[in-house]
């Protein structure tokens, strides 16, 4: 299996800084081509955000390049190793970045969406609010849950899901990577559907957006090419900022072909 790929990061209309980290990155192996995408959304003033997000894609980069081989050398169920490891990653990370911000007396935290894809399947990490969502023909479904206070309220029946989207508390999270001494990743994996569209996405991107328009510009069957993909992920980019979203936005996304 192949992947088409792209992404689209932009530091919004009013921020004077992005602070939303992105990463593409694939190779070639034994077993075909093996692909890691990832969004992180920065948090705690301009520089701080950044640097959170910049050190959890730093890191994610590296197990890439470093840990991702040793692990498909092994053999066996890769996307599960894949994944746990990249759970463990998720921590390293958060200890990291909180022992940081304890020693400087700061604040700084980042969310982490990161997709792992390899032999027909994809294995996921979660923490925050950040999204994984894959897109069909029509419909889309979004994979992952928002470590969110209101999308927790949501899930219990306290809110309904269209008061989740207005209220105020909405950026209010349950799990950040760097903000707490422990960090609880979310772990999902499943068949790499080829033809179907894989989205990362911040809050700042999936904000003020719905599903008519993941199917409508995002649907895999109707991309050819990486350049195809990011000129629909910038349209739908450019987009939310239209309808008022004021944060940075960013978005990647992957296409299995057969």
């Amino acid at each position: 299996m192949r992947y088409i790929q792209s992404y689209f990061t932009d530091r919004g209309t009013t921020r004077p800084t992005n602070q939303d980290g992105v990463l593409l990155a694939k190779a070639e192996t034994d077993a075909g081509e093996v692909l890691l995408a990832a969004v992180c959304d920065g948090m705690g003033g301009h520089a701080m955000g950044e640097l959170a997000s910049a050190h959890c894609i730093r890191k994610l980069d590296r197990w890439f390049s470093r840990s991702l081989p040793e692990i498909a050398a092994r053999g066996g169920n890769m996307i599960a190793a894949a994944a746990s490891s990249l759970a463990r990653l998720a921590e390293e990370c958060n200890r990291e970045l909180y022992e940081y911000g304890r020693r400087g007396g700061i604040g700084l935290g980042s969310t982490m969406t990161a997709f792992v894809f390899a032999g027909g399947r994809y294995g996921v990490v979660q923490v925050g609010d950040s999204r994984g969502i894959v897109i069909f023909k029509k419909n889309a479904l979004q994979i992952t849950e928002d470590q969110s206070l209101v999308a927790d309220e949501a899930r219990r029946g306290i809110i309904t899901a269209e008061e989740a989207r207005r209220d105020r508390r909405r950026n209010v999270l349950l799990e950040c990577i760097g903000v707490t001494p422990d960090v609880h990743p979310q772990v999902y994996s499943g068949n790499a559907k080829a033809g179907a569209t894989y989205l990362l996405c911040s809050d700042g991107f999936w904000g003020r957006l719905c599903e008519d328009d993941y199917v409508r510009y995002l649907n895999g069957r109707q991309i050819d090419g990486n350049g195809q993909l990011r000129m629909h992920l910038r349209f739908l980019a450019e987009t939310a900022e239209r309808r008022g979203e004021t944060d940075n936005v960013t978005a990647a996304a992957v296409v299995p072909v057969g």
